[in-house]
């Protein structure tokens, strides 16, 4: 079994800026990852311009179930709307703010509330939604039992509990769903920003075990309410990175208002696999508890060591469900809350720059910390970041980039970000969930290849089941892949290519394919772009 090397310290002083990704590709497999709408792209030499607009604001919407883009989509922020592309693409333009909340509507998927901050850079918003639990028809004079099939998530209806919304006549009956968010890969799917008002009304960071979405419809679309003084029994399926659940918690709600979560007076209590309580409205319900929080301070710079005002630093839990964003200060400097005890991976985006990814363990965690290293970004205007996570099991998968000046970067050869290959393994992982993250700060003329690969050589399940995920970002967009059919048992899942031609200008190239054995590529480059 291989040893994780996961540290504290930053690889520092990145090298020249990386090209541009282009808006072409091929998109006949896998996730389309056009820019579209999207940058005019300019090539490498360090002749670019801005990626996006100051102030505006993209995403994708995908499904959480198989990472597959998701058209039609409704994103509104205020009176700002748009809709997604065929691809899952959308963008708005929006004022600078410490806190901005766009809400994601889509036929057949649970809401999503995206919560982020903006200060002069363009922003890349993860979007991902997850599919509705199926419907159950509900006669509102009798009530029923409301369950999602698969899991143990439902709500118990009395009858003439439910209401239809002001003006509306009320129906017979409704359409009635519950929908379990499974955030243990991805915590964009839950709404908010994993804050709650205390009762003070002082937004305070949380951590969830289990977060539930409860709907009833009529046949135009309007959606019901428990009426005053009505309650409902319910089950939220617990959830947990691998620590011990508690045996009760507190139940919390979403308030739309002020895009928190609130704890309500009322308890849960941990039964086999799920939390039960008794709730007295629909929406989002979650069980969770205050974290116990350390601060946690850095800094983030560029190539060339200069610091990055308005940056996004992100932060996100290992083996606790929580993340956190804050901006950088007109020094490059942040300060954020880190859970006590905790292991957690922090990285920064500035525009379409990206920056390495710091892994931070418990033992680090168990007081403030500084980071010494500032994170630092790949310049002003593009870098590529590729994430991998996962489940429970195979315990061990690999991130491996094969590189066209013929080098492996992978866990035995972790790389660099400062000398050839100028692409390095920020973090690793052997215990199940992820992340591992691979950033690319400079690129050769030819062509990357990316691979996943299963370490663990265990099909029970295997990649496709766990479900792995991987993250590429670049350009300012962030496009999920998940494993295609046809696994078998191959221990290789090759995703994409960045072809790379001789001005430095790149194309990723979509592969989605099964393999028995290691990838190759050909060493064609030994200078870098400029």
């Amino acid at each position: 079994m291989k040893k994780s090397t996961h540290r504290l310290s930053v690889l520092c002083a990145c090298a020249a800026l990386l090209a541009l990704i282009s808006c072409g590709g091929d998109d006949s497999t896998g996730p389309g990852i056009s820019l579209n709408p999207g940058p005019i792209i300019g090539g490498g030499g360090g002749g670019s311009t801005d990626v996006f607009p100051p102030g505006n604001v993209v995403g994708t919407v995908t499904s959480a179930g198989d990472a597959s883009p998701v058209q039609s989509a409704t994103v509104a922020s205020g009176a700002t709307s748009t809709t997604s592309l065929s691809n899952g693409r959308w963008g708005l333009t929006l004022g600078d703010a410490a806190r901005v909340v766009a809400a994601v509507r889509a036929p057949g998927f649970a809401d999503n509330i995206r919560v982020f901050p903006i200060a002069g850079l363009p922003v890349n918003v993860p979007s991902p939604v997850v599919p509705a639990g199926n419907v159950t028809a509900i006669t509102l004079a009798t009530g029923g039992t409301v369950a999602q099939t698969g899991t143990v998530a439902q709500i118990v209806l009395p009858g003439n509990a439910l209401t239809p919304p002001s003006g509306v006549t009320a129906a017979a009956s409704v359409d009635a769903r519950i929908t379990s968010i499974d955030f243990v890969q991805n915590l964009n799917v839950v709404p908010g920003d994993f804050t709650a008002l205390d009762a003070v009304s002082a937004a305070v960071p949380i951590e969830m075990f289990g977060v539930v979405f409860i709907t009833a419809t009529d046949a135009t679309g309007a959606r019901y309410a428990l009426g005053a003084g009505q309650t409902a029994g319910l089950r939220i399926p617990a959830l947990t990175r691998g620590v011990a659940l508690p045996a009760t918690l507190p139940l919390m709600y979403f308030d739309a208002a002020t895009a928190r979560w609130v704890q309500s007076a009322a308890t849960a209590t941990l039964n086999a696999g799920y939390y039960e309580g008794t709730v007295d409205r629909l929406g989002f319900w979650a069980v969770g508890q205050l974290q116990p929080t350390v601060v946690l301070t850095g800094c983030v710079r560029d190539p060339a060591n200069q610091p990055v005002a308005n940056a996004r630093v992100i932060l996100e839990g290992v083996d606790y469900n929580a993340n956190a964003t804050v901006l950088t200060a007109a020094d490059g400097s942040f300060t954020m809350p880190l859970r006590a005890n905790a292991a957690a991976t922090v990285t920064a985006q500035a525009g379409g720059a990206v920056s390495n990814t710091v892994a931070i363990t418990a033992a680090q965690s168990a007081a403030n910390l500084n980071l010494t290293d500032c994170l630092r970004t790949s310049g002003s205007v593009s870098g590529l970041s590729i994430k991998l996570t996962w489940g429970a099991s195979p315990f061990d998968l690999d991130s491996h980039l094969f590189t066209p000046n013929g080098d492996h970067v992978y866990y035995v050869d972790r790389g660099s970000l400062t000398a050839a290959p100028f692409a390095a393994l920020d973090v690793d992982d052997t215990s199940g969930f992820g992340p591992e993250v691979i950033t690319i700060t400079r690129l050769y003329p030819g062509t990357y290849r990316y691979a996943v690969f299963n370490f663990s050589r265990s099909f029970n399940p295997g990649q496709t089941a766990s479900p792995a995920r991987v993250e590429l970002t670049r350009a300012g967009f962030t496009t999920t892949y998940a494993p295609p059919p046809g696994e078998g048992t191959n221990l290789w899942w090759v995703l994409f290519e960045v072809v790379v031609d001789s001005q430095c200008r790149a194309t990723i190239r979509n592969l989605q394919q099964w393999s028995a054995s290691q990838p190759a590529v050909a060493a064609t480059s030994s200078v870098p772009c400029n």
